[in-house]
């Protein structure tokens, strides 16, 4: 994957929650919580996408409390590793699956594009 999946929808594994990515353009995404604690939320909001090789992109974004994200996404592995900052300082680690929405939610795997 040489492109970011512009126009695509891909669906974040985090563990305690499921997150719908809509990659409007190669600037903006629009999200969606589909489980979890936070389940309904959803936004717009802008980010950056950095292509490290094939398939692999770092991601960094600022969400509206402030919250920073940064994901390394594998789309040939259908894998992400993310590091975020949370307004009161705290910082945590995620590993987690992620795949194509045509695939099946909770495959863990990403699809075919």
């Amino acid at each position: 994957m040489n492109c970011y999946p512009v126009g695509q929808q891909w669906i974040f594994d985090i563990g305690v929650a499921q997150i719908e990515h809509n990659f409007v353009s190669a600037t903006t995404m629009e999200y969606n919580i589909l489980t979890g604690p936070r389940a309904g939320e959803h936004g717009r909001m802008s980010f950056e996408a950095v292509r490290l090789t094939t398939g692999i992109w770092l991601v960094s974004w600022q969400e509206a409390d402030k919250s920073t994200v940064i994901h390394v996404e594998d789309f040939n592995e259908g894998t992400f590793h993310s590091c975020l900052t949370l307004p009161n300082a705290t910082f945590i680690r995620i590993k987690g699956t992620m795949w194509h929405k045509k695939g099946e939610i909770g495959s863990g795997k990403a699809q075919p594009i």
